[in-house]
Parts: C-alpha cells; structure tokens; sequence
C-alpha cells in the first residue's frame, strides 16, 4: 500500500519511518460487517490504529495503541470470518474488530505480537521520536483541515437530497461543521474555496437566491449554502 492510498486520516497521524503493515477492514457480506462505514485497524510498525466511522463517514472516533502497551491479543474463528480483541493497559474497553477475512486477521495478530516484544522494522526508533515530541499512546484524534470541512458539506448536501437525513438532523450537522471552519480560520469561513461563496461581512445581500434543481426551484436567502427543501447546493 502507498502512502497515499492511506486513509486520509490515519496518514495525517503517521510519523516519519512509520510505516503501515497491514490493513484490516470489516467484510461487508458475512454476520458481524459493516456495509456502508467498515471498521477497521490499521497496523503499523510502531503502533495499532483502530477507526470507527460514524454517521455515514463524517465522523469517526480513532485509537491510537502503542504495540507495547497491548496486554492481550485474541481471535475468535467463526465459520465464514474472524473477530479480532485487543486489550491494552490505557483502556478499560476491550478493542474488537468483527468480520475479518481469516488469514487477514492471523496476520494481524502475529504482527501486533512482534509490536508487543519490539521485533518490527524500525520499532524502537519511532518510540523515541514519540517520546521526544510527547505524543499520545492512546485515543489520538485526527486534525481536520478546511477542505476535510468542506468535503464533509458536500456529502452532508448528498446526503441531505437522497434522503438519508432530515432538515433537522441536516441543520444541525451543517453548522456544526461551520463552526470549526470558523474557530479555524479565527473565525471566518474561507470565502476563496471554489465550490462554495460564504459571506461573512456584515452587510449581507438581501436578495433571494433560487435553487439550482430543475424539481425545486425555490426561493432561498442569500446566505444559505444549500436549499432549505431540497438540500442541494447553491
């Protein structure tokens, strides 16, 4: 795997000389998987990340394990794939990643067991490069920049048209959204990103602005981003 096929997110936590292993994900077809947001661990040669992906992929809580910190490593073999358990001595909470491939899944333990006695390429290194910078060995959350922001409008406006989400649920995670682009920038919204025309100076054009969808085609403020009835983006 490149680095650049790596999860945006985990690479922003990758250091130099740490590499990605092996990746773990949810099969989605068997008992125990996921279909649209997967789990997943990624295993590298300093440290175990787990992801956990929420609504819809625009969120996700991830831990972040130092191999030598892992107490305990288990599978449980069902007939058509895997659950994998990690304990370690920072968490109270049992870490498992259900419906893994079963080969995948053995790999993954006899990784996390060299990562455990500190037999992984580099491993030590990287462990005082960590301690050197006090980096967390646990719970680490990835730093989101604005076009991460951003991304996350837009597939909240799909979202919002499909009829995954309500106005009230869409409302809500728009401006949440919305204010970390604003405690970002010191609060103002960047005005230059292409997709999207915010204004925020005090003197706000009062004319209306109208739907793009030829199926709607109504009438919205001037300061909106995306249609009150139908979510599209303005």
């Amino acid at each position: 795997m490149s680095f650049h096929d790596v999860d945006p997110e985990i690479r922003k936590l990758l250091m130099i000389d740490e590499d990605i292993l092996l990746t773990a994900k949810q099969a989605k077809g068997v008992p125990g998987g996921s279909l649209s947001t997967p789990n997943s661990i990624y295993v590298t040669n300093t440290r175990v990340i787990f992801k956990n992906p929420k609504l819809f992929g625009l969120k996700a809580d991830i831990i972040d394990v130092n191999c030598r910190d892992i107490s305990n490593v288990r599978l449980k073999r069902g007939m058509f794939s895997t659950e994998i358990y990690l304990n370690t001595r920072n968490r109270a909470e049992e870490i498992s990643l259900p419906a893994v491939d079963k080969q995948i899944a053995q790999d993954v333990i006899n990784l996390v067991q060299k990562g455990i006695h500190g037999e992984l390429p580099n491993q030590n290194r990287n462990e005082r490069i960590r301690q050197r910078h006090v980096l967390p060995s646990a719970e680490t959350h990835a730093i989101e920049t604005n076009e991460d922001h951003y991304a996350k409008l837009e597939k909240l406006a799909d979202l919002k048209q499909k009829g995954a989400l309500s106005e009230e649920e869409f409302q809500l995670l728009m401006n949440n959204i919305l204010k970390k682009i604003s405690n970002t920038d010191g609060g103002v919204v960047d005005s230059s990103y292409p997709i999207y025309e915010i204004n925020q100076s005090s003197k706000r054009n009062s004319d209306s602005r109208t739907c793009p969808n030829s199926d709607c085609n109504s009438s919205n403020s001037s300061t909106s981003l995306f249609c009150k009835d139908c979510g599209t983006r303005l």
